[in-house]
């Protein structure tokens, strides 16, 4: 929910048709007309044009999303907003969200927050995922570099720019409570931001204050199922001399480190990982086993499964302070906070299906010798579970000043300072 001034557009055209007798009448005794003026149309119109007046702007390839894009989008942080510009591919989606990017196919992009290059103690790269779309004004991906930017990042920048009192015209507030089911962990998770921004004229000129707070938790569960490698094993009747068993695992033999052929050892076959093309699929296919040709079929070695809970909190807030003495100088001081609360609990299923004790005949697809089925007796398996408890906290204090030289050009001063800390708790508990 949102309550904030809002233009209302109306552009009309009126034609009067009179009369024969209305036109012979005194122009004395008409009412005057008023004209109506021109209202701009404000909200998300008005945030296309402030994101193509971006790219007109720059001499740079770049894409923005403006204010009014995020807050109208249901986004819960700048990466998934991020998702809609062009060139950009949102990546490593898990627990629910996504928390990574890349730029026309190129990992290393350099993050930054108004233009200052920002750290986290979990790591050098500022984390986008940890700021919420409600703090966002606007988002600036440029896809090229100039000499005026940090040199880093080779994908390119994202530059994510805080709302600031001077944005506004006077007083904002704005409101967002929202929540958001997740089937899987069967919850609902909330999603609340309240902003309050007002400026005044005063005899020392305008000043403005802007506090902008956000609030996020999701619960999530991620449960995957992954199949082992797809490894030889010998049919229900291997040949005699094999040193087989019906459906037994044929492991490599390896080379000769002087002539390169296989070796001749029973139960082992004449065949090793990696290749460029694999084994052949064929039905029907053999290979040498102790010199011996035999028939095999492909089977899974293993089955892994995972269980993951988890909850993510990331609490944050944006306060600016400007002041306007005169038309040609602009001071801001701001201060940014960033913070991630997170758990996983993880439990971990291995069942090794490479034992063939009391084997029955597997269902195989059609035309090929790959089993589609097959029934594994005394699986010999294992289940382990782990715990993560991650916290961080990142606070960003920058004060800011603009002035304007009118043809000369301008001075932009600014200075930063950021204390970032993450602390983890990874504790793991092996079963039988």
């Amino acid at each position: 929910m949102a309550f904030k001034p809002v233009a209302l557009a109306s552009a009309s055209m009126f034609a009067l048709m009179l009369s024969g007798a209305a036109h012979a009448q005194d122009a004395a005794t008409v009412a005057p007309q008023d004209e109506a003026a021109d209202i701009v149309v404000t909200g998300v119109r008005a945030s296309i044009v402030g994101a193509l007046n971006v790219r007109k702007q720059s001499t740079q390839i770049v894409d923005s999303i403006v204010s009014e894009d995020v807050g109208k989008l249901p986004d819960n942080n700048v990466i998934e907003a991020l998702q809609r510009v062009t060139g950009v591919q949102v990546t490593n989606r898990t627990g629910g969200e996504a928390a990574g990017i890349s730029i026309r196919g190129l990992t290393d992009a350099l993050t930054t927050l108004n233009g200052r290059n920002i750290f986290t103690a979990a790591g050098q790269a500022f984390s986008l995922q940890d700021i919420s779309a409600n703090l966002v004004n606007r988002v600036d991906v440029f896809k090229t570099r100039s000499a005026d930017q940090i040199e880093t990042g080779l994908a390119g920048q994202v530059d994510v720019q805080t709302r600031r009192p001077f944005d506004f015209d006077g007083f904002a507030i704005s409101g967002l409570a929202r929540g958001i089911y997740n089937e899987q962990a069967d919850t609902y998770n909330p999603n609340v931001a309240l902003l309050v921004s007002d400026r005044w004229e005063t005899g020392i000129g305008d000043i403005g204050i802007l506090v902008n707070g956000s609030y996020t938790r999701t619960k999530y569960r991620d449960q995957t199922v992954t199949a082992g490698a797809l490894v030889p094993f010998a049919n229900m009747t291997p040949a005699a001399g094999t040193g087989l068993t019906p459906f037994q695992r044929i492991f490599p033999v390896g080379r000769d480190p002087v002539t390169g052929a296989f070796g001749r050892v029973p139960g082992l076959g004449a065949w090793e990982p990696g290749l460029d093309k694999g084994l052949s699929t064929a039905p029907g296919s053999s290979m040498l086993v102790n010199g011996v040709n035999t028939p095999y079929v492909l089977s899974r070695d293993a089955v892994f499964s995972s269980d993951l809970y988890g909850k993510r909190e990331r609490p944050s807030f944006n306060v600016a302070l400007q002041w306007a003495p005169n038309a040609s100088s602009v001071y801001t001081a701001e201060v940014f906070y960033a913070g991630y609360r997170g758990e996983t609990f993880n439990s971990l299923q291995f069942s090794f299906v490479d034992f063939w004790d009391n084997p029955q005949s597997p269902t195989l697809y059609e035309g090929t010798n790959i089993v589609k089925s097959r029934v594994a007796n005394n699986v010999y398996g294992f289940n382990s579970g782990d715990y993560n408890k991650s916290k961080t906290d990142s606070f960003v204090y920058a004060l800011n000043g603009k002035w304007d030289l009118g043809d000369r050009g301008k001075i932009i001063g600014d200075i930063a300072y950021q204390t970032s800390r993450d602390c983890q708790d990874f504790r793991v508990r092996p079963g039988g």
